[in-house]
């Protein structure tokens, strides 16, 4: 490693300050420090050895080395009573806290120094950070988040301990000065002073010091180890499981084997185990200084031992020694039991984790624990040596120059935290454990997600179908947005910044082994072996990994079989023996999109802005003159009982990283409120804290009160016991995976370990449920009878496919249909079943009586459980094994609760009933009286689908005083619930990724004949879907009484009670208020107004449901903090919940991040954000911030933010309440403008444009109207000159080519090759757009070339050879038959994919009259005039527009949601001026003689000299239209530079990487950045924008003879405000090297004639393609260019 990091391990730690990649950063650190001369060495030890620990001598120490040594200056210092009275703080123990000395550095920066109080009048004693001296510390990190300062230097004289304070953590490091001299010469410690405190570390640059940055991009680092530490994690509990393969074989044969997943769960919770156990071990809260345990129990200790043996041949001997796992096993009842014993005194720490296995137990991961402790599971010393390792050792990058390498580096995890749960969070969750069959080995490929692979169903595979394969793992490793099977639409362009740094390297695949392989283990045969090595040797070469050789000599077979070897070891990640364990994703593969951990820089801002107003009163507030927004000044805790009574959840609490930052504030307030409130008093002296009589016994529990104040231990142990205090009274969690809640209840020990307390019990704290299923008391007695709206799974199944029906079919008995097989199985009779549904209802609702009621008592019962509660939460804190006992003998074995929970449970399954027992599902009649047979069948569906039931589960939360949390924090799952063919078939076959649509349908077909259960899973997996897409639709209005209106305007309900007469919708009112007014007799404890209501349409994503689900469980005044993606901001499906939390909340805070840094590990362009939301009010304006990249900013969020009215919600987004991405002030008054001079591109008035979205046809459902572009050639087809494939009597053909000289009414061919009579064509081919084949006014950028999908390849088409040359035809018929738009003979169409931070986000062109597909949405309306067509295009790719669009885009997907509320331009004289030139610019193929051309000629110009086809032209034509829009819009010169800040910069600065950064990640800076300023399209529409508003619009256009503006010859940047160097002082030449404005053919051509062949095209092509032109004879008089002179405008 580099010089500092060998003296940064002289020195003493706490916590990460700064990691080993940061200390090799030359931007933080330089590479080496000059020696100290010896002068300065003499004055050093002179200092040092004149400090005799009293107070007069440590002040010339400060001196010499704060100003000397250091190197600040002493007129920047203020020292003792001089240091400024505004630095001083009341601490809330009520002393005085103010540094001794204070830097204060040129631009206000602040270095404050701490002495210990005892300095002031004696001798100093002690070390630091030891006795009196950790209250000074604890004082110094309060003053630091209170001043909001990061850095502070605290010494006694002899210890100095530099300490960082963030919000969420604390770390120091800490020099010896009597460590300064080794052997007479300064050692390592005074040179790691050198490198970390010097003036230049010290100053800030863009709002951070150095030393600063280097803290942060330490503590990001950790998240750069979350995916090495998380895999390790995952191969522990792998290695355990597989080298505990004896033991589950054995009790495979004897019948008694656990299943697997219990088997995984079992494994992971003793790697957990070994986790907590090396935590507590590295804190000092095992007994690691005590002999006996370091030597028989001790983990590390062990660690260490195994390692000693292992030196030399040592592994062998590891190899056949069995006496580690008994030892482990050992511990773990150590820990869990205690022990008594004189020698060796361990508490009961009890908890289940480490409770041991019971091979009699019911529960099966109990069992498989047992199975795993057992001595029949001979596990070797060497497997444990490997299994720690993987544990305490990790994997680190280091930078060296310009490249970095991984080293191995220990896990020191007295610093992790609870962090590192998250990372294990990340490294266990979403696997499954499966086994290898006999005889086949298992390959993970190194391509893609890695997929698990056995290697017969390889060796089967065609040369074709490995190509397949890695063509399909190639995409999906591809980090795109879509996942369409359509070919390359992406345009998410990676912007410099997003590349990764050169020389970075992923640690290869062979580096990961820790150890050599033991003896024990399981191998891959030789024979398997050289098989697999075969296969992958093979796969390479087909999948072209190796190139092939140069020359056939010695030396290039030996560099291609090198090069083989490479290609192998890369391809082949992991090899696994037969019958050997492994886990691999749901879905087959090693890697994945699996669930990432919340950083801690974003989950505590997060918390404490939620929690804050909940915990403390504001004191003092003032108005942010820049947003107008009130801030709070000073806060003031709550009492100590308020603090305790708050109810905080995360309902998708993963590892718990939510609730362990809510823990550690709320603990904060705790102690500052017990000071605050005189709980905690001082001495009348003022010298030590004392507890106020009886209050503390009264608050909590008498073990707090038996805490001596005087203990210099005391307020970290008050600390301990708060913490429980907290966790058993204010936190509560829920998640659907046990294991999730194991992790989650892992991290809250970790917080909350003490040596003197055992494990707390969390059980009825943090519980396993799906949160977003359950039902309520005022609900659940009641049917819910839109339970029967859903689909059974199998809607449509195999619809007209009778030889498709496996399995699952029936043969219609009666009816038209008679004797049909049918696939819809559960459907029909879910649809059956329901038609007795309304009558039933009638029925009951007519009785009068409340029949639909149970008899439960449940609001006694209620009080019977809050009461358990209550009891439970006072219990004493140590007495967790009561707490257990209470909670299942009163609880989990309450027959009143189960009576509750089975009734809710069975009105929730009635959602969810299976189809195949559809028949058994109670009616209403039946409902409160089911059979038990029904009863058995919703207490399993409730056992598979977690319903949680919030009142039930909690009642101490929903009660009669308070009906909810007063805080729900998290991070909710970001999964669209839809199905997923591709991941459930891959997870039976893993080869199925690689079939295409039609491959993989028919192995469906073969699946289901092999295995019949496979498809029952399917219908299953799809019902289970479609059951929760029903439940979010209706489970809000469960009864049917919600009232809708029709097309017709005619009322409704949901649920029709009123049969089909006359006055049915009267009828139904009727009874449906007389069923609500029985219904209200029956209250519940939470917020009546259930989710969910405020889904929308669009697709069910679950982050949706819990910010829904999170608004209802709270009270009325409760508070939200959630971090979401963005679309809840930008989406259209999300209005309904931006208008709840516009109208009926204050929504206070909203920060844009965008993932260009790897926040979280998905695509680097998603972005996502934090809101906090309080319940209740209306919101007057939003805190917002967008497009942040450094997690930091969250912290200090208030520097970055704007206020966002409700009102400016409404006046940009009327329709979707969408929120834009506004950044900045100028941002604003721009879009102001432009949405007062325009008109919203979705307006319908009559000063609208009156358009039409129209997505026309869909790559998978409508991929038989178009087979590919070969099978049409195949069968004849050949293409035109104009675009069409036509098919007829073709013919050699080698004359005349021009129009006028060859026989009328014959069509050429494209090569001009064939030629065929216009009445010879038999049939007409048209070609299907697709995305990547338009540009920006271009028709037809890129032309397909081979391949499909992803893979495809695309060529770029000259601008003076266009051609169409699609990948897909359809035929005219079909298009003409299936079309949804109609059709025109020009149209808009635009690219879909995109991004807000491509260099264009609309890319729009004219096209003919031809199909589009889905990803090139067409914006026309029929009959739709061309030049309204022309101008809309024009104003649509305009930058203006583009800025417009930018702010509101949030994903990359150009939904019309997004598009109808943007602002463009009117109609108007000016854009008919756009028209003409986008006709110039776009139109520039005779394919558009018939559908513009002809209606738009000129007398003075010939056809194709209006043609912009050079650079010169086209950037001169593009400049007119970008000034042209923006003067349509009002804008300023001023306006109009900030939407195009950055665009004048130097070519130079865009590979400066910190200026980049600087600039606007939305800008349009990225457009020609490799071009000279002056001849950027951007630059030039500025220049050209300036000229417009001197001249005005007139004058501007009848310019040079009526062509308009021109390119100057000359351009001095600076006349115009532009330019950052000195060549923007000097004339540049422009016109000159853009080159001619036209070429010789253009200039050449004869006007008449060129006229007369327009006409010609023109009526050829309406006789191939007999389509209307849409513009009308009074168009063509009112735009054609008749001016004799030639005047173009």
């Amino acid at each position: 490693m580099s010089t500092l990091n060998e003296v940064w391990a002289s020195l003493n730690h706490g916590g990460l300050l700064l990691s080993a990649t940061q200390l090799a950063n030359k931007a933080y650190f330089p590479d080496n420090l000059p020696e100290l001369p010896a002068w300065q060495v003499e004055k050093l030890r002179r200092a040092l050895t004149a400090f005799d620990g009293t107070n007069e001598t440590l002040a010339p120490l400060l001196d010499y080395l704060l100003q000397n040594f250091t190197g600040l200056p002493a007129d920047e210092w203020q020292k003792a009573q001089f240091v400024e009275s505004r630095w001083a703080i009341r601490s809330f123990t009520g002393v005085q806290v103010k540094p001794r000395r204070l830097w204060v550095g040129p631009t206000g920066e602040a270095f404050p120094v701490f002495v210990p109080e005892e300095g002031a009048s004696r001798q100093f004693s002690g070390r630091l950070g030891v006795g009196r001296s950790r209250v000074l510390l604890g004082r110094v990190l309060e003053w630091l988040r209170k001043q909001r300062q990061p850095l502070a230097l605290v010494t006694n004289g002899r210890q100095w301990r530099l300490v960082y304070a963030g919000q969420d953590y604390d770390a120091w490091c800490e020099w010896d000065i009597d460590l300064w001299f080794v052997e007479g010469q300064p050692g390592p410690q005074p040179l790691a002073w050198r490198y970390l405190l010097n003036r230049d570390n010290l100053l800030v640059e863009d709002g951070q010091n150095r030393l600063q940055k280097a803290i942060s991009a330490s503590r990001k680092g950790q998240a750069e180890l979350s995916s090495v530490l998380g895999e390790r994690v995952r191969q522990g509990v792998e290695e355990l499981i597989t080298a505990s393969h004896a033991a589950i074989e054995a009790a495979q044969k004897a019948g008694t084997a656990p299943a697997f997943n219990d088997l995984y769960v079992a494994g992971s919770r003793i790697i957990m185990r070994c986790i907590i156990t090396l935590f507590a071990e590295a804190r000092g809260l095992l007994p690691v200084d005590n002999g006996i345990y370091q030597q028989t129990y001790g983990l590390e200790g062990l660690r260490q031992q195994l390692d000693r043996r292992a030196g030399g041949r040592g592994n062998d001997r590891l190899s056949r020694s069995f006496s580690a796992w008994p030892r482990m096993i050992g511990l773990f009842n150590l820990i869990h039991s205690g022990s008594a014993h004189p020698s060796l005194t361990v508490p009961e720490y009890g908890g289940a984790l480490f409770q041991p296995g019971d091979g009699d137990s019911e529960d099966g991961i109990s069992r498989a624990l047992a199975l795993l402790e057992s001595a029949a599971n001979m596990i070797s010393d060497s497997q444990v040596n490997q299994l720690l390792r993987l544990l305490t050792r990790t994997r680190m990058k280091v930078r060296h120059g310009k490249a970095s390498r991984w080293v191995d580096a220990p896990v020191d995890f007295s610093t992790l935290s609870s962090e590192y749960i998250g990372i294990l969070y990340e490294g266990l969750l979403d696997f499954e454990l499966k086994q290898a069959k006999a005889n086949d080995p298992v390959i993970f490929l190194g391509i893609g997600n890695q997929p698990a692979l056995p290697l017969s169903q390889l060796e089967a595979m065609s040369d074709k179908s490995i190509k397949q394969l890695f063509e399909a793992l190639k995409k999906d490793a591809s980090q795109s947005v879509e996942a369409d099977e359509e070919a390359g639409e992406e345009a998410v362009e990676k912007s410099n910044e997003a590349e990764p740094p050169a020389g970075e390297s992923e640690p290869a695949a062979e580096e990961t082994a820790e150890t050599e392989s033991s003896d024990d283990e399981l191998r891959l045969s030789d024979a398997d072996q050289h098989r697999a090595e075969a296969w992958l040797a093979k796969a390479a070469t087909l999948a072209r990994l190796v190139k092939k050789p140069r020359g056939k000599s010695a030396a290039a077979s030996a560099k291609q079989a090198q090069a083989l070897e490479r290609a192998i070891r890369q391809l082949c990640v992991k090899q696994i023996a037969p019958r050997q364990f492994y886990l691999v994703r749901w879905g087959g593969t090693r890697k994945g999109a699996g669930t990432f951990y919340t950083r801690p820089q974003l989950a505590a801002p997060t918390v404490r802005r939620t929690l804050q107003p909940l915990a403390y009163d504001a004191v003092r507030t003032e108005t942010d003159a820049r947003t107008g927004l009130d801030n709070v000044l000073e806060w003031a805790p709550k009492t100590p009982e308020a603090i305790l009574a708050l109810k905080v959840c995360d309902p998708a609490m993963g590892s718990g990283s939510f609730l362990a930052g809510a823990l550690r504030y709320l603990t904060d307030a705790l102690v500052e409120s017990l000071y605050h409130h005189k709980m905690l008093e001082r001495a009348a002296d003022g010298s030590v804290p004392r507890m106020a009589d009886g209050q503390l016994t009264t608050l909590l529990s008498d073990e707090v009160a038996k805490l001596k104040p005087t203990d210099t231990h005391f307020e970290e142990s008050l600390r301990a016991q708060l913490k429980r205090h907290i966790v058993e009274r204010c936190l509560y969690g829920v998640d659907l995976d046990p294991l999730a809640v194991e992790l989650g209840r892992m991290a809250l020990w970790v917080e909350t370990m003490d040596r003197d307390l055992p494990f707390g019990f969390l059980d009825h704290k943090l519980k396993v449920g799906n949160a977003l299923v359950g039902t309520w008391f005022d609900c659940f007695r009641h049917y819910p009878a839109m339970a029967w709206q859903r689909e059974g799974g199998d809607k449509d199944y195999q619809k007209d496919k009778p030889d498709q029906m496996i399995n699952h079919f029936y043969v219609v008995s009666e009816g038209k249909s008679r004797g049909k097989k049918k696939g819809d199985v559960f459907t029909d009779a879910i649809k059956a079943q329901a038609k007795a549904v309304p009558g039933q209802l009638v029925a009951l609702v007519k009785q009068q009586q409340d029949s639909l009621t149970t008899t439960l008592d449940v609001d006694n019962i209620h009080k019977e459980l809050f009461k358990v509660f209550r009891k439970l939460h006072r219990l004493p804190v140590h007495q967790s094994d009561k707490r257990a006992k209470l909670y299942q003998e009163q609880v989990l074995n309450n027959p009143h609760y189960h009576a509750v929970k089975k009734r809710m449970d069975l009105w929730c399954a009635l959602w969810f009933w299976p189809g195949e027992q559809i028949e058994l599902a109670p009616l209403p009649r039946d409902f409160t009286q089911p059979g038990e047979q029904a009863l058995a069948i919703a207490s399993a569906v409730a056992r598979e689908k977690r319903f949680f039931h919030w009142e039930l589960e909690f009642p101490d939360v929903f009660t009669s005083q308070q009906n909810g949390f007063d805080a729900v924090l998290g991070n909710p799952p970001w999964e669209i619930q839809k199905p997923n063919s591709k991941e459930f078939f891959s997870n039976h076959d893993p080869l199925y990724r690689a079939y295409g649509k039609q491959e993989a349908l028919a192995k469906q077909q073969e699946y289901f004949q092999a295995t019949p259960k496979l498809e029952h899973r399917w219908i299953g997996y799809n019902a289970n879907l479609k059951g929760l897409s029903n439940w979010a639709k209706f489970v809000g209005q469960p009864f049917g009484d919600r009232v809708t209106t029709d097309s017709k305007n005619k009322k409704k309900h949901d649920l029709n009670l009123g049969g089909r007469s006359r006055d049915s919708f009267k009828l139904s009112e009727a009874l449906h208020k007389q069923w609500q007014k029985q219904r209200c007799k029956h209250k519940g404890f939470a917020d009546s107004a259930h989710p969910f209501v405020h889904q929308g349409s669009a697709d069910l994503n679950t982050y949706k449901l819990f910010l829904e689900l999170s608004h209802a469980l709270m009270h009325q005044q409760g508070r939200l903090g959630m971090i979401v993606p963005s679309g809840i901001y930008t989406d259209k499906g999300t209005t309904q919940l931006r208008e709840l939390f516009l109208n009926r909340c204050d929504w206070q805070w909203l920060f844009g991040f965008e993932n260009r840094e790897g926040i979280f590990d998905i695509h680097r362009s998603f972005k996502f954000c934090p809101l906090i939301i309080h319940k209740g009010g209306e919101t007057r304006a939003i805190r917002t911030a967008f497009m942040h990249r450094n997690v930091d900013d969250w912290e200090r969020a208030e520097q970055w933010t704007l206020a966002y009215p409700r009102e400016r919600v409404l006046e940009f987004s009327p329709y979707s309440k969408a929120i834009l991405e506004i950044r900045s002030e100028r941002d604003l008054q721009v879009l102001q403008k432009i949405y007062a001079n325009g008109v919203l591109l979705g307006d319908k008035s009559e000063q609208g444009w009156g358009i039409k979205y129209a997505r026309e046809f869909d790559m998978t459902n409508d991929s038989k109207l178009f087979p590919s572009r070969p099978k049409w050639e195949a069968k004849g087809y050949v293409p035109d000159e104009y675009g069409h494939w036509l098919k007829g009597a073709w013919f050699d053909y080698d004359g005349p080519k021009h129009i006028l000289e060859r026989e009328a009414g014959l069509v050429l061919s494209r090569d001009g090759s064939q030629a065929m009579a216009v009445e010879a064509i038999e049939d007409v081919a048209l070609p299907l757009y697709e995305g990547r084949m338009i540009g920006q006014f271009d028709f037809s950028e890129k032309g397909w070339v081979s391949g499909k999908a992803r893979s495809a390849v695309w060529r770029e088409i000259a601008e003076t050879n266009k051609q169409l040359e699609p990948q897909y035809l359809m035929g005219l018929n079909d298009y003409e038959d299936k079309s949804k738009s109609g059709i025109n003979s020009l149209k808009l169409s635009f690219m879909d994919v995109t991004s807000a931070t491509n260099a264009r986000t609309m890319i729009a062109s004219v096209v003919g009259a031809f199909p589009c597909n889905h990803k090139t949405p067409t914006l026309t309306e029929v009959g739709m005039n061309a030049l309204d067509v022309a101008s809309l295009v024009g104003i649509l790719n305009s930058t203006v527009y583009d800025f417009t669009l930018r702010l509101r885009l949030g994903g990359q997907s150009l939904i019309w949601g997004a598009l109808e509320e943007t602002p463009v331009i009117g109609r108007s004289k000016l854009a008919k001026v756009v028209a003409l030139l986008v006709g110039d610019l776009n139109l520039i193929h005779t394919l558009f003689s018939a559908g513009y051309w002809t209606s738009i000629r000129t007398r003075n110009k010939s056809w194709r000299y209006c043609w912009a086809v050079t650079p010169h032209e086209k950037v001169r034509i593009r400049a007119l239209l970008d000034a042209m829009v923006a003067y349509g819009t009002n804008l300023s010169f001023e306006d109009f530079y900030s939407v195009l800040s950055g665009v004048d910069f130097p070519v130079k600065w865009f590979s400066e990487k910190e200026r980049v950064k600087g600039l606007n990640p939305k800008g349009f800076w990225r457009i020609d950045k490799d071009k000279d300023p002056e001849l950027r399209h951007t630059v030039l529409s500025l220049i050209a924008f300036h000229d417009l508003q001197e001249k005005g619009l007139d004058a501007f256009l009848a310019q040079n003879n009526g062509e308009g503006w021109m390119i100057p010859d000359t351009l001095r940047l600076a006349d115009y405000g532009l330019g950052h160097d000195d060549r923007a002082q000097a004339h540049q030449p422009v016109a000159a090297r853009l080159g001619p404005r036209f070429y010789d053919w253009q200039l050449n051509e004869d006007v008449e004639r060129s006229w007369q062949e327009c006409e010609a095209h023109a009526a050829l092509i309406r006789q191939i393609v007999p389509l209307g032109n849409a513009i009308s004879k009074d168009d063509d008089n009112s735009t054609s260019k008749q001016n004799e002179q030639g005047a173009l405008f």
